[in-house]
């Protein structure tokens, strides 16, 4: 395959499926820690976008991006733990493989867990019967949301500060 079918492709997969797409790109390879920071640290600028919606009264979006931050953050971990390519969105599944290195992430499965019935209906008009997830959302849904998210973000960001020397 020469470059133009591989940067082809790329597309073509990007558009299909993000996590299959970056395990064929020609990305400089980082070691685990520094691609554990990367996504740290897209989770932390996903925070302060959080924020900005809050700000603004977008309570659906934040509580959207409560989920994806949270799950940024628990990839984060995962791939500093040598992890090559960490898939999947649900919170819950996440925390469970994060509890393989470390037991103590099971703690926050309770709190943490719900945030994944934030994916779809954050977003989506017809998962939210009679209404529109903008009405349904509200201030209290988003600061519970981003409480959770900070407690799973701080825990992430407390290992990675023990740790950076990896």
């Amino acid at each position: 395959m020469n470059q133009q079918q591989e940067s082809e492709r790329f597309l073509e997969l990007a558009f299909a499926d993000h996590d299959a797409a970056l395990a064929l790109s020609d990305i400089k390879e980082n070691t685990p820690h520094e691609e554990g920071l990367r996504w740290l640290m897209q989770a932390e600028a996903d925070r302060k976008g959080a924020q900005a919606l809050f700000d603004a009264e977008c309570f659906h979006l934040v509580c959207f991006l409560a989920q994806q931050i949270t799950e940024k953050a628990l990839k984060a971990y995962l791939y500093a733990q040598g992890e090559e390519l960490v898939t999947g969105r649900s919170i819950n599944k996440l925390i469970h493989r994060c509890g393989e290195y470390d037991s103590d992430y099971l703690t926050l499965r309770p709190e943490a867990a719900p945030l994944d019935g934030l994916y779809i209906p954050t977003r989506y008009p017809n998962a939210v019967p009679d209404s529109i997830p903008a009405d349904v959302f509200t201030r209290p849904a988003a600061v519970s949301a981003l409480e959770i998210t900070d407690k799973v973000l701080d825990r992430v960001k407390t290992w990675f500060e023990k740790n950076v020397d990896e």
